[in-house]
């Protein structure tokens, strides 16, 4: 029983000291992010503006490529898409109930300091 609350205070302690250095690398992480984001903004800019699609390192490559992405599916637009579609505003609401309720849900177990 001693054993055991000994146990758990060494493995507080180390929790404890663990959640305060990722607090602190994540803030490091977070300036250096905004630091790289307005790097990569400023090298895009010059690269556009001089018509460059990649520019050649020592051993890598700066490439600047351009993507489309599609927005995520929210409840507002799948009610308005499916309004369009069925032409229908109680079945479209029918059908969009029934899409969000068959989504499946995943539960996970996490332990936090407030």
């Amino acid at each position: 029983m001693e054993k055991d609350r000994q146990m758990l205070v060494t493995s507080i302690k180390e929790w404890v000291k663990m959640e305060e250095e990722i607090s602190q690398l994540k803030k490091e992480l977070k300036l250096k992010t905004t630091k790289k984001k307005e790097l990569t903004l400023d090298l895009l800019r010059i690269m556009k503006d001089r018509k460059l699609d990649a520019i050649d390192l020592q051993e890598n490559r700066l490439v600047r490529q351009t993507r489309t992405t599609k927005t995520a599916i929210t409840k507002k637009s799948l009610n308005e898409c499916l309004a369009r579609f069925y032409k229908n505003p109680e079945q479209a609401k029918e059908m969009s109930a029934f899409i969000l309720e068959a989504r499946t849900s995943k539960t996970n177990e996490i332990l936090y300091m407030k």
